[in-house]
Parts: C-alpha cells; structure tokens; sequence
C-alpha cells in the first residue's frame, strides 16, 4: 500500500479562495472531460499520477523499486506541502476524462497574473486534445475574470510541454528572476 503523505489535505488554500472562476464552461463533450475539486481521496492517485510523471528519469536510476517508491511519496509529500502553502490561493482540480480521473490542474489565480502551476495527465490521456482543451478553457476564465495573463515554469528538459504551451501563445520570458534557467524555463501568456 502507498504511504498517504502527510498533510494530504486537497483543496483550495488562502484567503477568500474559491474553486469556482468567471470564465466560460469547460465544454470538451466530445473529449469527455471534466473537471472536479480535488479532495482527500483523492491523495493516492495523486501520488501514482506524480510517479508516472518521474518514471521516466527514474528508469535508468539504479535504486531498488522499495527505494523508488520512497523517493517518490517523499518528493510527492513535498511539493504537496509546496503547492498548499497557506496564505496563497491554489485551486485544484482533478480531471476526469470519460469519468475517470486522468490528470490533475493546479492554478494559483493572483490580481492580475494567473499562476498555472501544474497540469499533469497520465500518459495515456497525452496527445488527445485534453492538454489544449484545459489550457483554452483556463485562458477564457482568465480572459473573463480580468487578469493580465497566465505564467507557468516548464522543464527544460520537457520540449513537449513547452512545445503545446507555445502553440497558446506561452512565449518565454528570460532573465526576470522568475525562471532557474538550469531546470526550468518561465513562459507568460498575456491578455492583449
């Protein structure tokens, strides 16, 4: 059994946070995607999805699967506690395509700027139109709810990502002390 862990609470931090947005109805009927507020039980599909996301740079590690497995509840625990710190809004929202839970999408919505700060699909929900359907959705509701734009941090070393942000006008910004060019690359989409 995967260890649950600790401050696996799931769901909206901060002053007047709400997981409900301005913006337009998510609409991929034709995909089968939904999206619903993260909750407790969700926790040990958040954790596999966070280990599908590193197994590729796991595979060639030379640890047994046991120490694996730790590193992995570890850093899950970590960025969980990273993502839920108090006093900053964060909505999560687990997506489901066909009713079932396929991903996760993570924003912070500030002011002016939106933070999107994670959206994960499992491998087998890649490359089907659910990554862009999000981020199209997400950029009416910031479009609608007044923001100047919507940044994010993407790895370097995922060309992928970048490569579909782009395609949503995600252009990068460098040099700003924003970004830790070694790892990750900061991109904004601003509202015209």
């Amino acid at each position: 059994m995967t260890p649950t862990p600790p401050d696996a609470r799931l769901h909206t931090r901060g002053p007047g946070a709400s997981l409900h947005v301005k913006g337009p109805a998510l609409r991929p009927a034709a995909l089968g995607i939904a999206l619903r507020p993260a909750n407790d039980a969700d926790a040990a599909f958040l954790q596999r999805l966070y280990g599908e996301t590193r197994s590729d740079e796991l595979a060639f590690t030379p640890w047994t699967d046991a120490a694996k497995a730790a590193f992995l509840a570890s850093q899950f625990a970590l960025q969980h506690r990273h993502f839920t710190t108090a006093g900053v809004t964060t909505d999560f929202w687990i997506v489901e395509i066909g009713g079932e839970a396929a991903g996760r999408l993570y924003v912070r919505r500030g002011a002016s700027l939106w933070r999107l700060v994670e959206i994960s699909l499992r491998s087998a929900a890649q490359g089907r139109g659910a990554g862009s359907t999000l981020i199209d959705w997400l950029q009416g509701c910031a479009r609608d709810d007044g923001a100047s734009g919507i940044d994010l941090h993407v790895l370097v070393t995922n060309p992928r990502a970048a490569s579909l942000y782009a395609r949503h006008g995600f252009v990068p910004v460098a040099g700003d002390g924003h970004d830790t060019p070694d790892t990750h690359r900061r991109m904004i989409w601003r509202i015209s």
